[in-house]
């Protein structure tokens, strides 16, 4: 796969390891390609959170914030979305080394 885009796939998935970090959730579990976004489900998948626990870059500014999942149109995004495969040194874990590279 070939990106042009602003961020390449890596650095989106250091980005959004980093902003989910911030808020003590530890890697991610999924990752859904939007179109123009990618959005990353931080934390454990088994786990039930109250609030946000999902980031969003952007593919042609590198943009990272909090992307509210629960909204329809967005949830209506993820659907129809296609989800991707990522490095597993971003995935969940309960007991974390960080990926080289986050700090």
């Amino acid at each position: 796969m070939r990106y042009t885009e602003y961020s390449s796939f890596r650095d989106a998935c250091i980005k959004a390891y980093a902003m989910l970090k911030k808020d003590n959730f530890v890697g991610f579990y999924l990752v859904v390609d939007i179109g123009d976004m990618w959005v990353f489900f931080g934390g454990n998948p088994d786990e039930t959170y109250y609030g946000v626990r999902t980031v969003s870059v952007e593919k042609t500014t590198g943009k990272c914030e909090w992307f509210m999942a629960q909204y329809e149109e967005n949830n209506d995004k993820i659907e129809n979305g296609m989800k991707v495969e990522f490095p597993h040194r971003f995935s969940y874990k309960s007991n974390h080394i960080p990926p080289s590279g986050i700090h």
